[in-house]
């Protein structure tokens, strides 16, 4: 386990102790818990933004066959969402209907020619998506797409924001304490990365508001 993970292991149980909320449990103990329901808190957090770099990728698809349709977990094992697609050599970016819309825009019919969107499918529901061409598929052709990683771990995660793991694994084991520290602390990480693309700029909160943040909820919503 590397040191990053050991300090926020740390501070999360200094944090229980400090409020009295350790119970029966031993410092020991809630680490050991705590850090098995590490993992658990990253793979929920990264799917609260797409914007979060970290844990996205970029795959290009060559097609071998004329079939609109693409198992995403199946060509690229790597995948768990998929967010923008983009076609050929430009990356043209694809429009995403829904299934209604799709149905409504197209009259339900097949649809023939350059490829003008795209809906996501489930694969037998399994969460995976399948990714349905609209529009007439070629061998050669390519299609490129930005998806969310389905193998990001804490090591991926960046440093500045291991407070925000911190509060998710203090939310876990304690969710009415903890939700709303643990809200705020993520929202604040999703200003940060969303403000570039609204043409904003979102400072990284200083140690010292992190502290009190964490202070002032951790009193406040532990009664």
């Amino acid at each position: 386990m590397s040191e990053d993970a050991r300090g926020i292991l740390t501070e999360a149980v200094d944090v229980l102790e400090s409020n009295d909320l350790l119970g029966g449990n031993k410092r020991e103990s809630m680490y050991d818990k705590l850090e098995r329901s590490l993992q658990s808190v990253v793979d929920k957090a990264v799917t609260a933004s797409t914007e979060f770099h970290f844990a996205t990728a970029r795959y290009t698809h060559t097609f071998t066959d004329s079939v609109p349709t693409l198992d995403l977990k199946a060509a690229n094992g790597d995948v768990r969402d998929v967010y923008t697609v983009m076609w050929g050599s430009t990356l043209r970016v694809l429009r995403k209907y829904d299934q209604y819309e799709k149905d409504l825009s197209f009259g339900g019919e097949s649809i023939a020619g350059t490829p003008r969107g795209w809906v996501r499918r489930e694969k037998n529901d399994t969460g995976y998506p399948r990714i349905e061409v609209l529009g007439t598929v070629g061998e050669d052709d390519v299609m490129t797409y930005t998806y969310l990683r389905s193998g990001v771990t804490f090591a991926d995660w960046p440093i500045d924001w291991m407070f925000v793991l911190r509060d998710g694994m203090l939310m876990q084991q304690f969710r009415n304490q903890f939700r709303a520290q643990y809200n705020n602390s993520l929202q604040q990480m999703i200003d940060f990365y969303e403000a570039p693309t609204r043409g904003g700029h979102m400072a990284l909160p200083s140690p010292e508001i992190i502290n009190a943040n964490v202070i002032r909820n951790s009193q406040r919503y532990t009664g």
